[in-house]
């Protein structure tokens, strides 16, 4: 992927911002081109409409995502106990939120738009299942096969991946509400997913 510079990174990022904290579709152009201080022309002459934004806000952390995607694969495979596998699970977890964490703004756009545009959804859905399927061939090259990847593919995606998105993007309001710090919430919630990884960890090869 072509490195972004200049006036088309300042764009992503003031359109990122936008789109997180009013929406997608209540972010007009205009608006982008406000924030950035530059004409609307100039928006579209680096993109050719609203939804290539979005598209590249995407493909952009997405390239970046892949970098840490292969350490942790790197990490779940050394990890891999045939007998405990939540183990390697609850590290995946927790480099998952640092990551999330990291991109906040970005995870509470990609949450908003998976629900309301089709596109998004695919994006999303094909970087999860190119994700698995790196890691199920470094599991392979271990000796290690997972047998129904299809459902472990969609235990990760609604167990773990799902949680943690919601998790990520709402914690200032779940912090207020239950009123706790932000490291007594982490640690609360890293606590009760090894409970649920426990409990699921026969799926793991599909059994």
């Amino acid at each position: 992927m072509e490195k972004i510079k200049g006036t088309k990174l300042k764009i992503l990022k003031k359109a990122e911002k936008l789109f997180a904290e009013r929406g997608y579709s209540a972010t007009p152009v205009s608006k982008i081109a406000e924030e950035c201080d530059i004409t609307k022309s100039l928006v579209f002459y680096h993109f050719n409409k609203k939804k290539d934004i979005l598209k590249s806000i995407i493909k952009h952390h997405f390239a970046e995502l892949k970098k840490h995607r292969d350490k942790m694969i790197k990490v779940a495979v050394e990890n891999y106990n045939s007998g405990e596998f939540q183990n390697s699970d609850k590290i995946f977890v927790d480099k998952m939120v640092d990551i999330m964490l990291q991109k906040e703004k970005f995870w509470k756009l990609m949450f908003y738009e998976i629900i309301r545009d089709d596109e998004v959804w695919s994006f999303f859905r094909d970087f999860i299942r190119m994700w698995h399927e790196d890691l199920f061939e470094k599991l392979e090259n271990k000796g290690i096969e997972i047998r129904d990847k299809k459902k472990f593919i969609f235990n990760r995606m609604f167990n773990v991946i799902g949680p943690i998105m919601l998790y990520t993007i709402k914690k200032d309001e779940w912090n207020e509400y239950f009123d706790i710090t932000e490291k007594k919430a982490r640690e609360n919630f890293i606590r009760n997913f090894k409970y649920i990884m426990e409990g699921n960890t026969k799926g793991r090869d599909g059994k």
